[in-house]
């Protein structure tokens, strides 16, 4: 699978159109999105089970945008224990605005973090 970005039934929408397949079935097309999800599953790391292997995972791979920009800007597995994702162009956004609006919770947040911080 070369484009994990693309969800799996627009990409098979494409080729059905590329395709003159007129005894393709709907449980045909399910199992070509399951075998899409398997693939894709294949290629990810595996969920870590600590805070340690969370850090270590965002820094074995190269963390991009669909448009392959860096995503990640901090990963500190220090004291802070900081991850932040984020684009160049965003945070151009960002600067340029007057008003900005924040949610922070500490109910639910990813498994090791104690919050999680957005920006809309």
């Amino acid at each position: 699978m070369e484009n994990f970005c693309e969800r799996p039934r627009k990409l098979i929408h494409k080729e059905l159109l590329r395709q003159d397949l007129d005894t393709l079935t709907y449980k045909d097309i399910g199992n070509i999105s399951r075998n899409m999800h398997k693939a894709r599953s294949s290629q990810l790391l595996p969920l870590p089970t600590f805070t340690e292997e969370t850090h270590e995972a965002l820094s074995s791979v190269q963390v991009q945008t669909c448009s392959k920009g860096q995503f990640l800007l901090v990963n500190d597995s220090g004291r802070q224990n900081i991850e932040m994702f984020s684009c160049k162009t965003d945070l151009q956004f960002l600067s340029s605005i007057d008003v900005l609006y924040d949610d922070g919770t500490f109910k639910s947040a990813p498994m090791f973090f104690h919050q999680l911080f957005r920006n809309h």
